[in-house]
């Protein structure tokens, strides 16, 4: 587990114990039989599994970004947070596919509605699903730049993987 909270393979971060803590391997439990696990025959039945959905989020408030990050991944979602308009422009120009975008109004850089009418401009992002939240009712601006749903903050955001779910089955 501590492996893979650190990005690490279990082979690397034990490698890195033994090269760089080596007066503690003689403290190290030995490695025992390990029970039978009802985990992985649930795993086996299973069906394969579901392409995973990928969201990019561009959000200047850390907390705010970290907040709504967490959530979607407990949903099964995979976020990735920009800070900034320019960073995710940029990003979005590459081919690395999403699913989503969801942005907010306010942020440096390349404000929201510059960032939509942007991504609404390249081939590969113009069916690409938006939303947009903000503290300030601009839905009118919101919509006519061409995002899908506009949410206003602070209470509609706490439904947000209601209405993903929701856009990405249209």
């Amino acid at each position: 587990q501590a492996a893979k909270m650190l990005g690490l393979s279990h082979q690397t971060l034990s490698n890195i114990l033994k090269n760089r803590h080596s007066d503690l391997q003689n403290k190290r439990l030995p490695p025992s039989t390990r029970r039978r696990s009802i985990v992985r025959e649930a795993a086996r039945a299973r069906p394969a599994k579901t392409k995973v959905i990928s969201i990019l989020y561009v959000q200047e408030n850390r907390m705010a970004a970290r907040v709504v990050k967490d959530t979607l991944e407990l949903e099964g979602f995979c976020v990735d947070v920009y800070e900034d308009g320019n960073s995710a422009l940029n990003r979005l120009q590459s081919n690395k596919q999403y699913d989503l975008m969801v942005c907010a109004i306010e942020s440096s850089g390349i404000d929201g509605l510059k960032l939509v009418r942007h991504v609404r401009s390249l081939p590969q992002r113009r069916r690409t699903p938006i939303i947009m939240i903000s503290s300030t009712n601009v839905s009118g601006e919101a919509y006519r730049a061409g995002v899908n749903l506009f949410l206003r903050r602070p209470d509609e955001p706490l439904q947000l993987t209601a209405y993903i779910k929701r856009l990405l089955s249209n």
